[in-house]
């Protein structure tokens, strides 16, 4: 058995950083997990391979297994063993894993600690430099086949500095299309093209889509098996074509073109896009230029990964997995946003609380999964009833939250009906069978009056015409009312 120790103070350290404590005895039986901000199952008691056979391959467990048998032979901590997995966001993650025998031999303690951060960012600062070493190379075997009587120093200093320019873009912490667009004026501005564009694969891998340009007119979108610049995603290698006019493979894009560069941007050995460049005749790329602008090009493709990686995350963090849409967390800074700003500039404000009637039944007939089902559809059918500018939340379990900025209560009560009406007339015999009743949901409006002194003000109120709607027939929109609502909530 092991001694008491302070639960409390264990906690309060490991709460400090994103890790894991786990207590383990000499029969390698589970006595205490100790995890930071998390809501896990209580595992007390259960063998540590089953238990690390849940999360990890069998070949990390046996090593884990092994370490902590040495541990307990020998009265000796075992080295920090690293374990790499991808979650289901297709995100990579890495976690430090240390035994260390207890005093006394009370059993042995085997602590997890999140390394993630830091081994995204040596990997991001390894690509970086091995980009800047091929690029010293490339620029060394350059400068030693040219003639250096002809070469202009100021240049070739001109030259070396689209490097750091297109590095320094990461450090501006700018979104992804930000990025795109300083990627092209800067190759504009330093190699005085008069066409650039940057095209991207698309989720499927079959289409380039533009996404940011100067002096492009028509393309927009380009299969991955068509023109100068799908064969050069597709062969992975760049493509000059002095003169287009002979080429069959040449999409029309910018006027007066006459030659076209395509370089394919390649990250980590995958293609994710194109950077191409369709000149005039008055402006020819020389081969200097070419083999520069394919040094920029990879370090471009090193910073639109580094941004999308980025983006990815921040979107992970402020969506529910389930519904795709903004979790309870953001909507909390979305409301403190929305009413902050209707405040000073005296603009209307309305929410809309939303439930789904008697979701409990549908859980117990039906079962988690159909119940899942069920959220998620709701979830799409709201989102499909309210404009681009609303903010459509989940709240929590079965019940959603919509913001509705510039929206006063007439307006709003004509979204919630629309929304209500959208659920209430959609079929959900694919999920449920038809023996159901049907599928409903009742909502509660509310607008920002003065009566309200803060956000949560405006939720509390939302939540009481929600309370009335749920007390009285369901499958209703109730507004709130200052001089009604509390007292028909009461009576109800």
């Amino acid at each position: 058995m092991f001694r008491t120790y302070p639960a409390d103070l264990i906690k309060a350290v490991v709460d400090t950083l994103p890790a894991a404590l786990l207590l383990v005895n000499h029969d390698r039986q589970v006595q205490e997990i100790f995890i930071s901000n998390r809501r896990l199952r209580y595992f007390r008691e259960s063998d540590l391979s089953t238990l690390l056979g849940k999360f990890l391959l069998p070949e990390t467990v046996g090593q884990i297994v092994a370490q902590f048998e040495q541990a307990v032979a020998f009265q000796q901590a075992g080295k920090v063993h690293r374990i790499s997995f991808q979650t289901c966001h297709g995100l990579e993650e890495h976690v430090a894993c240390r035994i260390t025998p207890l005093p006394q031999q009370q059993g042995v303690a085997i602590i997890f600690l999140n390394e993630s951060e830091n081994v995204l960012l040596e990997q991001e600062f390894q690509l970086l430099t091995e980009q800047a070493e091929v690029a010293q190379r490339e620029l060394c075997d350059a400068m030693s086949a040219m003639d250096f009587r002809l070469m202009d120093l100021d240049q070739s200093h001109k030259r070396l500095q689209v490097l750091y320019e297109v590095a320094s873009i990461v450090q501006r912490n700018v979104s992804e299309q930000e990025a795109l667009e300083d990627i092209v004026n800067i190759v504009m501005s330093d190699f005085a093209c008069v066409h650039s564009a940057i095209f991207l694969l698309n989720d499927i891998g079959d289409t380039l889509i533009m996404k940011a340009h100067r002096g492009y007119s028509d393309i927009c979108e380009v299969p991955l098996d068509s023109g100068i610049i799908g064969y050069a995603a597709q062969t992975r290698e760049q493509v000059f074509v002095p003169d287009v006019s002979n080429d069959p493979r040449y999409i029309p894009g910018a006027p007066d073109c006459v030659s076209e560069l395509a370089i394919p941007l390649i990250v980590r050995d995958r293609v994710i896009g194109v950077l191409d460049l369709q000149c005039p005749a008055e402006r020819s790329l020389s081969p200097y230029d070419i083999e520069m602008l394919r040094t920029v090009a990879a370090q471009a493709a090193v910073v639109i990964a580094h941004v999308q990686h980025v983006a990815l995350i921040e979107k992970v963090a402020i969506t529910d997995e389930l519904t795709g849409l903004y979790n309870f967390h953001h909507f909390s800074t979305l409301l403190e946003q929305e009413y902050r700003r209707a405040c000073r500039y005296q603009h209307s404000l309305s929410l809309l609380m939303i439930d789904i009637d008697y979701f409990k039944h549908i859980n117990d007939s039906y079962g988690h999964l159909a119940g899942n089902e069920i959220l998620a559809q709701v979830a799409k059918l709201i989102s499909q009833s309210c404009r681009d500018v609303d903010w459509v939340c989940r709240y929590g379990g079965e019940e959603f939250a919509v913001l509705l900025p510039e929206t006063t209560s007439t307006e709003a009560q004509f979204i919630a009906e629309r929304v209500r009406r959208a659920v209430a007339e959609y079929s959900f015999q694919e999920i449920i069978d038809c023996t159901f009743p049907g599928l409903s949901i009742s909502i509660g409006v509310t607008s920002l009056a003065a009566s309200i002194a803060n956000a949560k003000d405006l939720v509390a109120q939302a939540d009481l015409a929600l309370l009335a709607a749920k007390r009285s027939t369901k499958n209703c929109v109730r507004v709130y009312s200052a001089t009604t609502m509390e007292s028909k909530v009461g009576e109800a």
